[in-house]
């Protein structure tokens, strides 16, 4: 449906072959019914699943299975996701914080920051051939480090200050006084490099916002993230994300009875 003024205009309905598409072939069928439901309603005020900062919609979805390029909300989206689901590991066994740049004609990269060994890592799949010329990305890149770094600087000095006054201590729950005593006990200028290894992509395919997702999700699994992005690999991970959205709790869109 789409309004002009006072004017509701029914759009033509649009059914979607689900299995006709190679992305919805890698979905399990109840999945598959399901997104196919939401896509059949054909309503642009719908969203697949709602977040506390971001929302997916139907043109988010219709890209995930076309094998586009995902927007920046449903990468915000899967990372929301993402964080929720780490808030359940103790502290200490979290290895990797993450986050995306995104510049330069829609060029998704990521910043992973390291835990073990302290430095910030910076993955991007269209790295400049040879070190000829000046990597674009990584010097965005750059300027995101050096803004984490400030913010990290400027917390550890805060917090040490209202640390210092025995009276905040009573308000903190224990959690958060774990957080603020490593900020305070730690040098937080973490230096940046680049991954050089980082596996490659064909520069004619939308596939940077999937790949960064993808290496996320494993670091967060603890996996190695494999030398290729395959084809395959690319397919099944946008089946991944699509599996977030579509069964993540009370965020994902139900059919109304």
């Amino acid at each position: 449906m789409h309004e002009y003024g006072n004017i509701k205009i029914m759009a033509p309905v649009k059914t979607i072959a689900m299995r006709r598409l190679q992305v919805a072939k890698c979905l399990p069928i109840p999945y598959a019914e399901k997104l196919k439901q939401f896509l059949d309603l054909n309503d642009d005020r719908v969203s697949m699943w709602n977040g506390e900062h971001c929302a997916v919609i139907r043109d988010d979805i219709l890209a995930l299975l076309n094998e586009g390029g995902v927007s920046r909300q449903v990468v915000d989206s899967f990372f929301e996701i993402l964080n929720d689901d780490q808030i359940g590991i103790p502290k200490d066994q979290l290895k990797y914080g993450f986050m995306l740049t995104f510049a330069w004609g829609m060029h998704y990269t990521l910043l992973v920051f390291n835990k073990q060994s302290g430095w910030w890592e910076h993955y991007n799949t269209l790295q400049t051939k040879l070190n000829m010329y000046v990597d674009p990305y990584f010097e965005e890149a750059k300027k995101l480090h050096v803004k984490i770094s400030d913010y990290f600087k400027h917390m550890k000095d805060s917090i040490s200050r209202k640390l210092n006054e025995n009276s905040i201590c009573k308000h903190i729950i224990h959690d958060d006084i774990e957080f603020l005593m490593w900020l305070r006990q730690t040098n937080v200028e973490y230096p940046l490099k680049a991954n050089i290894s980082c596996s490659q992509q064909f520069p004619n395919i939308y596939d940077c916002g999937v790949v960064m997702m993808y290496i996320a999700q494993k670091k967060a699994e603890g996996e190695l993230v494999k030398g290729v992005f395959s084809t395959r690999a690319m397919k099944n991970m946008r089946a991944h994300v699509l599996c977030k959205f579509i069964n993540e709790g009370v965020g994902s869109w139900e059919k109304e009875e």
